[in-house]
């Protein structure tokens, strides 16, 4: 059951919208700003990491993990006393939060992913929170307009694949007895009410302040405004940081880069609440970006899924193995338990390795290894060996082989009874071999020479009949150097679909 005050907020404050021209704001809230810092206890906490404390009694033990996070690159920003708090060897719980706006994690959630992995594996508790709560209300860092309200049935179920999915992602990386919790926020607001919601938590947060973060900002100078519900989205996420901090002595919050301010809101709310002497934290990770700099993440249209079904292993495998060379030291670091130390020799040794490819292909086998585990990682190693390592010649290939690659590779079932009816053209079309593909592009490949059925260039007159089936039911399409496909033609199936 849904929370009383995501309820009432939800469907009421999309309607109501700040925007520029009803409410004038100062200059001195500059994008990314806090505000009065009379106004705010944390306002003046942002710090690159690069730049040491001072600090009594250092333990050297607490302190390799974050040094290592930085040697990283893993720290984008961190608030003022993130050291002190590893250097004096505290107890450290550390939480993210991932709110459920789809059923599959991707690459760019990684990045929180391997950070709370490597506190985990130095010995520190970890909280995982799925927003089934906040996602109702949507997150509008990073947006430029308002977000698409949800359905509650989408919400519950993507709570319920995610909370599994994480699970067993820690369970199967686990390099420590610490703890690890994944929760969902929607479990603390089922009976949260709307005065207490103003009572207990509005007093304590200033408008000045929630004003100058640097979403708010760009959104109310762009014209699209900012409906209440969103603009509400920091709130609720200081008071899940105030709760966890409550009920499980959280002490560090960790999120993308664009979650700094709404770290802010909440370690502000815990110390006016609670006491300025409370031991709060905040640190941020980058944003992934490729080589052409384009961001790594399910809204930029170009994602690789952490769920098996939407992403095999081998395609997993396959996106990290052409990483290009200006990346791939920074992936392994990014995303690998490899030291550094380690990824700086590989790097040395580069220039005069046989292997021009070796680095990619440990970062493939790192990233595939720890997503799905040793045994998915064997199977797409083996189905990188028949399709490359052999060339893709399919004399080679055993049924056994083809059953296996079937659920590896980019695959469809149809009919085996539209082989004799159906044309060339219309057959690559609707395998869709490469997004955005049209009936030109494809004309010129098979002019070209650039695809091959089982091993055969094919032109647009070739009867696909006429080309054979392996044994009886497979078709291996081949689209250039790494694009494959496979078809099994299935007698029992009626209709070849239309596209």
């Amino acid at each position: 059951m849904a929370s009383r005050i995501l309820r009432l907020l939800a469907p009421v404050c999309r309607g109501t919208q700040l925007s520029r021209s009803s409410y004038r704001y100062e200059n001195s809230l500059a994008p990314g700003g806090n505000g009065n810092p009379e106004e705010s206890s944390v306002a003046t906490q942002e710090r690159k990491p690069s730049v040491p404390e001072f600090v009594s009694s250092p333990d050297p033990r607490s302190l390799a993990v974050l040094n290592d996070i930085r040697a990283r690159g893993l720290s984008a920003l961190e608030t003022q006393e993130v050291t002190s708090l590893f250097a004096l060897g505290k107890r450290i719980v550390a939480y993210g939060g991932i709110d459920p706006t789809g059923d599959s994690l991707h690459v760019g959630h990684l990045m929180l992913l391997m950070t709370l992995l490597r506190l985990h594996a130095a010995g520190h508790d970890i909280i995982v929170v799925i927003g089934g709560a906040t996602a109702n209300i949507g997150d509008p860092s990073d947006q430029i307009k308002d977000r698409v309200p949800m359905s509650k049935d989408d919400i519950s179920a993507n709570v319920k694949t995610l909370t599994t999915w994480v699970t067993d992602f820690f369970d199967r990386n686990r390099r420590s007895p610490a703890s690890v919790r994944v929760l969902n926020n929607a479990d603390w607001y089922r009976n949260f009410n709307l005065m207490e919601f103003f009572e207990e938590f509005g007093r304590h947060t200033r408008i000045s302040t929630l004003l100058g973060r640097e979403f708010v900002t760009q959104r109310l100078k762009n014209g699209s405004g900012l409906c209440y519900t969103e603009f509400s989205y920091q709130l609720f996420q200081a008071i899940d940081y105030y709760h966890l901090h409550t009920n499980y002595d959280v002490n560090l919050q960790i999120g993308g880069s664009d979650q700094w301010g709404n770290i802010l809101t909440g370690m502000d709310l815990i110390k006016k609440k609670l006491g300025p002497e409370r031991s709060v934290h905040g640190l941020t990770v980058p944003i992934v970006t490729n080589a052409t700099g384009r961001k790594v993440g399910k809204t930029e249209g170009n994602p690789m899924w952490l769920t098996k079904s939407k992403t095999t292993p081998f395609q997993l495998y396959q996106h990290f193995v052409t990483t290009e060379d200006s990346k791939v030291d920074e992936f392994l670091s990014l995303f690998s338990f490899v030291p550094v130390s380690e990824i700086r020799k590989m790097a040395r040794e580069h220039q005069t390795s046989k292997d021009a490819w070796a680095r990619q292909k440990r970062l493939g086998k790192e990233v595939v290894g720890l997503v799905h585990g040793g045994d998915s990682l064997s199977i797409a190693l083996h189905a990188t060996d028949i399709l490359y390592s052999r060339r893709g010649e399919v004399a080679d290939l055993t049924e056994e082989m083809l059953d296996m690659l079937f659920t590896e590779l980019p695959s469809k079932e149809y009919p085996k009874s539209a082989l004799r009816n159906i044309d060339m053209l219309r057959f690559i079309k609707i395998l869709r071999l490469k997004k955005g593909d049209t009936i030109t592009n494809i004309n010129l490949a098979l002019h070209s020479g650039k695809i091959r059925l089982n091993g055969k260039f094919v032109t647009e007159a070739t009867n696909i009949e006429d080309v054979g089936l392996l044994y009886g039911k497979y078709t291996l399409i081949r689209h250039g150097k790494r694009n494959f496909f496979l078809v099994r033609w299935n007698k029992d199936l009626d209709e070849l679909p239309k596209r």
